[in-house]
């Protein structure tokens, strides 16, 4: 839109649309059989390579769903954690692994142990998954993103990974691809790898399980670990032993290299791994975790924004270390950020965290969605009624996989009038027992509801009209 304007004529939205190519996914035989294929390699259905694709086409969702790499990140962050819930629910899991560290047990260690905390977390994930099959490549500036080819669309696609090599050279996730090639021409993109991500992730999951249950996931590449029960069992009194023989493992058996940073809690072992990357281990022991998170940037400290920052420094100056936090009052801290926050930077300046107190406390699904913002280029009211019954059915299986029941329906509808207008969002919240979403509830429908449906077709006529016309 803003290229639009700046050009006084609308420009033709085919050169911004995401480019479709089949993609033909590798597969590797662990896990095979937990894992569906992306439906653009199985579906029979010809993509032209330089076609578009939109909301009107018939299996558009599915491709959607198929290539989103945010869809993918969420969705493989809940199936983590479903898995690791899943393997608590059996009443006898077996720790195979930990005969393994019979040569890392201290027999003769008679002192206590602190709480010990590991985050672990991937390197450059996607990369390193694509690098698997690409020895070749190893040491090259490499990113891995949807763009297929130098066209202007393909320009703005962003990069979604980037491998150290192509840091050095400034190149940062989220950067325009056009803008990463002029700092770095030699860089080689490479596509996505749903199927293989899946497969590799739950590998990892699997690898930590065989001596521990005490996870907690957080997406397809990180997860925290409490090791303190672990290592009182085995005797274990030097961290780092476990976290260099389960960083071998996993670059044993998925060929990523993973960073392991170590702490007395959720935060320090957080910010540990800032120190281990990339493919190391950092333990920042009870002793010098005072010391350490003193110096450490407040920029580093999680859920400290851009925004909240700049309220402390207009009134403290230029803060820069968590020790200049640390001079700041807790009653002040409230009255400038609000009481909840300044509690939460009062104790994480400090290195205290509070979230992990319940560490792997496993808490129900609040919600399931389906969220699509773009390709939508309808005409016809069909069209939309048409798109909605698709939605209805995408969100009854996404309830089956969660065990779940609904008894209301928010709609977001975000409409795109002329370039010289605004883009407006409108929420509308109903408990909607129309015919496309009538399988989503297991309840028998009232007239107050059937009116419900009926003021909801009518907002989508008008809101139709608003975009048409």
């Amino acid at each position: 839109m803003v290229l639009s304007i700046s050009a006084d004529r609308l420009l033709d939205v085919n050169e911004y649309l995401l480019l479709t190519t089949q993609q033909k996914p590798s597969i590797i035989t662990a896990f095979h059989q937990h894992i569906d294929l992306p439906i653009s390699s199985g579906s029979g259905r010809k993509v032209d390579q330089h076609s578009t694709f939109t909301a009107k086409d018939s299996n558009f969702l599915e491709e959607y769903y198929a290539r989103s790499r945010l869809h993918l990140i969420s969705t493989l962050a809940q199936e983590m954690k479903d898995y690791v819930n899943g393997m608590r629910d059996e009443q006898n899991h077996e720790f195979i692994g930990r005969h393994q560290l019979e040569h890392i047990s201290d027999h003769n260690w008679k002192g206590s142990l602190d709480r010990v905390i590991f985050h672990v977390d991937l390197d450059c994930f996607f990369v390193s998954v694509s690098l698997r099959s690409r020895p070749d490549l190893v040491g090259k500036a490499v990113a891995v993103t949807h763009s297929k080819g130098s066209s202007r669309a393909a320009g703005f696609s962003e990069l979604a990974s980037v491998s150290y090599v192509a840091r050095v050279a400034g190149l940062r996730n989220g950067m325009l691809v056009r803008d990463a090639l002029k700092l770095c021409p030699t860089l080689i993109c490479l596509p996505y790898e749903f199927n293989e991500y899946k497969i590799i992730s739950k590998a990892i999951y699997t690898i930590v399980s065989r001596y521990t249950l005490d996870i907690r996931a957080v997406s397809c590449d990180e997860m925290y670990i409490d090791c303190t029960k672990l290592f009182k069992l085995l005797n274990i009194s030097d961290a780092t032993l476990f976290a260099e023989h389960l960083r071998s493992e996993i670059k044993r058996e998925t060929g990523c290299p993973a960073s392991i940073g170590i702490g007395s809690n959720m935060l320090m072992a957080r910010l540990a791994t800032r120190y281990a990357k990339p493919d190391n281990v950092k333990w920042v022991k009870p002793d010098a975790a005072l010391n350490f998170i003193t110096n450490e940037k407040v920029e580093n400290l999680p859920g400290l924004g851009y925004c909240t920052l700049n309220k402390l420094r207009t009134v403290y100056g230029n803060l820069k270390q968590c020790g200049d936090l640390q001079k700041i009052s807790g009653v002040d801290l409230e009255k400038i950020i609000g009481k909840r926050l300044g509690e939460q930077v009062y104790k994480m300046c400090r290195g205290e965290d509070e979230t992990d107190k319940d560490f792997v406390v496993s808490t129900g699904r609040k919600s399931v969605s389906c969220d699509i913002n773009y390709g939508i280029r309808f005409t016809k009211m069909e069209e939309v009624v048409h798109f909605l019954n698709v939605i209805g059915q995408e969100l009854e299986k996404k309830l089956n996989q969660a065990k779940m029941v609904t008894g209301s329906i928010t709609l977001k509808i975000m409409i795109g009038v002329q370039c010289s207008r605004l883009i407006s969002s409108m929420s509308s919240r109903y408990s909607v027992k129309a015919e496309a979403m009538n399988r989503l509830f297991r309840v028998k429908k009232s007239s107050q509801e059937k009116t419900k449906a009926k003021e909801c077709q009518f907002l989508f006529g008008l809101f139709l009209h608003l975009i048409l016309y």
